[in-house]
């Protein structure tokens, strides 16, 4: 079903997305610098991603990870609106997830 692919494909996205932060790829140390938060903060984002994308395609599961990558969405949207720079990336990832609630 498209909610089936939906999922698979966020949490292909949060693995992915996730694991740049926790691997300490240069342009998460940067972004996350530049944005001001603290090297652990990126630890703590990237963790929840990787945890909560592999948990989207575990029925049990997917409803709460899809909160709680909701709430991480909304927090880039405020982070990017505030420095000026484009948010729409986030906020279309936070429609879809909200799509398979």
């Amino acid at each position: 079903t498209m909610t089936w692919i939906l999922s698979a494909l966020l949490a292909a996205l949060f693995v992915f997305a996730g694991a740049t932060k926790l691997a300490g790829m240069k342009e998460s140390v940067e972004g996350f610098a530049e944005f001001g938060f603290p090297a652990w903060f990126r630890w703590f984002i990237g963790a929840v991603e990787v945890v909560g994308g592999i948990c989207l395609v575990i029925p049990k599961w997917a409803v709460e990870a899809a909160s709680f990558l909701i709430i991480i969405m909304i927090g880039a949207i405020f982070t990017l609106l505030f420095a000026g720079e484009n948010f729409l990336p986030p906020l279309a990832v936070m429609l879809m997830l909200g799509g398979l609630m």
